[in-house]
């Protein structure tokens, strides 16, 4: 069990956001104690109700004791001890706060509700639960007892847990607040590791009848008119008919809805094309030779069976041969873009910043460098708009298996659709050899000469036209999914390092952001269904592939998209896996809101705004080290062996510096770093060179070959025992003199080195001229194989990006050793 202070004045808010936690994870209690004393108050049988009633009315506390007695008897009643419990209005006092750590130890965290004054004062007077001693006076006596006394405690409290405490100031509404403070609970280590214990209620899996029950038809139009949703019409069927599949007839064809897996899978591998929607809006963007506008027919023969091309046939082995062996491209693309937009800053909005990550990656994927990212989704973002208005807005289309709907929706975007697609033809006319688009046309080409079909060169363009069309937002589905993806597991705090953990989250994503589980087919052959139904050809099937567990389509008609997933899924999840994403703010913009109704394009409806850090043990994973007087020595420059790694280590370390200096508002032109030979210098040198500031090195005493009385040196103990002496050119330390230094290194134990170096830095060499100032220190490593580390400098700040468990080699290691060298 872990105890979490939730603190703040009366009135602002611990109960709702307690209640708020406590159902977003199962393992989180809110224990309210002053609710816990009222209710004892209340009970006129109770002993302590009849000695503190007149107390507490008038606003008082309890006497420590009393309260340290009910606080015991509370939690000893919790018995699950991965629970979590928010501790609610104990301590209020020094004396409270001491009494906790004598009796439990050092909270793990808190949590602190920070509301104005004014805003405390309005929400005492209006809220619904008014307590006894919600009067004027009693509020005025306890707001001020909080200003006086609590808060005192709470800062030294938040001072002492450090990072294990969260302060919350602004007036976001509830949810938003909750989710913030819950993304924060989980960034702490001991307690995200009882957090992720919740037990999660997995519904019983119930045994369905595939039977297709026939329905009548105004079954399924009644709802339909009702509720203009598809999905709801489906689910008044069910209920109606308490049934899972069903068919009814219209114009005498057969219309079937099926939600079981093996059925699904049956219509899946039968020969047929895709439903009216998909086809109506190719024939309003005026595409032919499509993925959606051409049937499979002979998936063996490049030939129909009239004698004509099997066009189905030539662009999927035209795509196959452009995306075999893509998986280095797309990996790379990855790489770029992210460096691109996730590190390019140190904080950004999670889902704009996605989206433009994964359409400059999508976009460069088909047609290179040459087509910008903003025209591109520029272009994205016209077809999305159509889409939303006339095929995915439109309720009534889904189930028409008359296609009259969207037919006459499709009339009225024609134009809008052709202009973006003529739109697409200019980015292909400038796309660049290496793109898809490119080696595409290339794969058409070939198969036509190798298969002598003969066609034409404006042919085979408008393939490659049309298909490019299908392409522009073909990975959508991707998109959305891992974005989903990624929200769950920073929110949740989850190790992408994990397999498991990885697995998981991706299912929750893959849940969350399923675009269009609703799918049609119409059967070009006539197909039996496992329970003996039979379903003739031209028969009009939909099935729901969510429900039915089919999260990705197969058969002759498994989307194409599939080619891309598996390649960019791993390949992204392993790029992040070492970074630590923390949320900072919470929102629901418009925009977002409007996806948690559309079951087509759902999503979740916050908005995170996130920073960056590599996780504090990544460098762990990738050090080796050897023995050195009793000590595991880290070959840090192992770390710049992982090109992945190195190149996040420079835009952190870029990024904090930066961060630094805009907060203090000191120019860039007055900043130099400097380094200490050897190991800090390739990490140094990088940085250095991505903030274009000069780059100083200290060397080791002899290092820069020059006569004594041209250097200044330093010496000093390192901290596993060796002397050392550092010397740097009385003209550099002359050509620092006024400057802003950062300091630069490769890590920090005992400090002694990092102070020896600063003072070489810092000192004052002429009268006239003002000695450089050390502003950060900043390391890849913060060893902790000493104890100490020495103040370094009065002005200074020291930030470390990993930490760097070390210690004495182990016994057994030490004797291993002894015995190879007796050997």
């Amino acid at each position: 069990m872990k105890i979490v202070l939730l603190a703040g004045a009366p009135g602002s808010g611990k109960s709702t956001q307690g209640a708020a936690l406590m159902k977003m994870n199962a393992n989180i209690k809110h224990l309210s104690l002053g609710e816990v004393v009222r209710n004892i108050i209340k009970d006129p049988e109770h002993p302590l109700a009849q000695k503190y009633h007149a107390v507490i009315s008038s606003g008082t506390l309890l006497p420590d004791h009393v309260i340290a007695e009910i606080l015991a008897n509370e939690l000893e009643q919790i018995a699950d001890q991965n629970t979590v419990v928010l501790l609610d209005g104990y301590p209020r006092t020094s004396a409270q706060y001491q009494n906790f750590k004598e009796h439990w130890g050092n909270p793990a965290g808190i949590i602190h509700l920070d509301v104005s004054e004014q805003e405390l004062a309005e929400r005492m007077e209006h809220r619904q639960d008014s307590r006894s001693d919600d009067n004027e006076a009693a509020i005025a006596r306890r707001l001020d007892f909080y200003k006086t006394t609590t808060l005192p405690v709470l800062e030294l409290i938040k001072k002492e847990l450090d990072k294990n405490s969260v302060t919350v100031s602004s007036s976001d509404s509830i949810e938003a607040t909750s989710i913030l403070l819950y993304a924060s609970l989980q960034h702490m280590q001991d307690l995200h590791t009882l957090l992720s214990t919740a037990s999660t209620t997995i519904p019983e899996e119930k045994t369905v009848d595939p039977v297709v029950t026939p329905v009548w038809f105004h079954s399924v139009v009644s709802p339909l008119w009702q509720t203009y949703s598809e999905y709801q019409t489906v689910a008044a069927v069910q209920e109606t008919y308490e049934t899972t599949n069903f068919s009814f007839s219209l114009l005498g064809k057969k219309i079937v809805y099926l939600e079981t897996a093996a059925e699904i899978e049956t219509i899946l591998r039968a020969r047929s094309s895709l439903g009216h929607v998909y086809r109506h809006f190719s024939m309003a963007a005026g595409l032919k030779h499509d993925f959606v506008a051409t049937d499979s027919h002979n998936p063996a023969s490049y030939r129909r069976e009239d004698g004509q091309i099997n066009t189905w046939k030539l662009i999927h082995n035209a795509f196959g041969m452009a995306v075999k062996g893509d998986k280095a491209r797309i990996e790379h693309l990855i790489d770029v873009h992210l460096d691109q937009t996730f590190l390019a800053e140190k904080t950004f909005e999670l889902d704009t910043t996605f989206d433009r990550f994964f359409c400059s990656f999508w976009s460069d994927y088909l047609f290179g460098s040459t087509v910008s990212p903003q025209s591109y989704m520029e272009n994205r973002e016209a077809i999305l708009a159509v889409m939303r208005q006339c095929f995915y807005s439109n309720n009534y289309k889904a189930l028409d298996p008359t296609g009259l709907s969207s037919l006459l929706y499709s009339y009225t975007v024609s134009n809008e659709l052709k202009e973006a697609k003529e739109k697409i033809k200019s980015f292909i006319s400038n796309s660049t050899a290496t793109s898809f688009t490119q080696r595409f046309k290339a794969a058409l080409r070939q198969l036509n000469e190798s298969e002598g079909l003969e066609l034409s060169e404006d042919t085979l363009m408008d393939m490659v036209a049309d298909n490019v069309f299908d392409l522009f937002f073909e990975p959508d589905f991707l998109e959305n999914v891992m974005y989903e993806t990624l929200a769950i597991a920073i929110k949740e705090h989850v190790d992408l390092r994990e397999g498991k953990e990885r697995s998981k989250v991706y299912s929750q994503g893959m849940k969350q952001g399923y675009l269009f589980p609703m799918r049609s087919r119409i059967l070009e052959e006539a197909v039996t269904l496992p329970d003996g139904t039979s379903i003739a050809a031209g028969s009009h099937v939909y099935f729901n592939l969510k429900k039915a567990g089919l999260y990705h389509s197969s058969g002759p008609r498994r989307c194409v998209g599939q080619a891309y997933t598996h390649y960019f899924k791993e390949h992204f999840f392993n790029r992040i896996e070492g970074i630590d994403f923390k949320v900072k703010s919470v929102s629901f913009p418009e925009e977002r809101m409007a996806m948690v109704a559309n079951e087509n394009v759902p999503g979740s409806p916050e908005r995170y705004q996130v920073s960056w850090n590599l996780k504090r043990d990544e460098a762990m994973r990738h050090l080796p080290y050897h023995n050195y007087k009793g000590n595991k020595f880290f070959n840090v420059l192992a770390l710049h062996q992982k090109p992945d790694l190195n190149e996040q280590m420079v835009k952190q370390c870029k990024l904090k510096i930066k961060h630094f200096l805009d907060k203090r508002e000191i120019d860039i032109d007055k900043v130099v770093i400097v380094t200490p030979e050897v190991r800090g210098l390739p990490l140094a040198a990088q940085v250095a060179k991505e903030l274009r500031v000069p780059l100083y090195t200290i060397r080791k005493k002899g290092g820069y070959k020059m006569a004594e009385s041209e250097v200044y040196t330093e010496s000093y103990d390192k901290g596993y025992g060796d002397p050392d002496v550092v010397e740097l050119p009385v003209k550099e330390i002359k050509d620092l003199a006024g400057k802003k230094v950062i300091f630069l290194d490769d890590g920090l134990a005992s400090g002694q080195s990092a102070l020896a170096c600063i003072k070489l830095i810092e000192r004052q060499v002429s009268d006239e001229d003002e000695a450089a100032q050390v502003l950060m220190v900043l390391t890849s490593l913060k060893h902790d194989y000493v104890e100490t580390t020495p103040k370094l400098s009065e002005h200074c700040k020291v930030k470390t990006l990993f930490d760097c468990h070390g210690g004495k080699m182990p016994a057994e290691q030490e004797e291993a050793k002894i015995q190879i060298k007796l050997g």
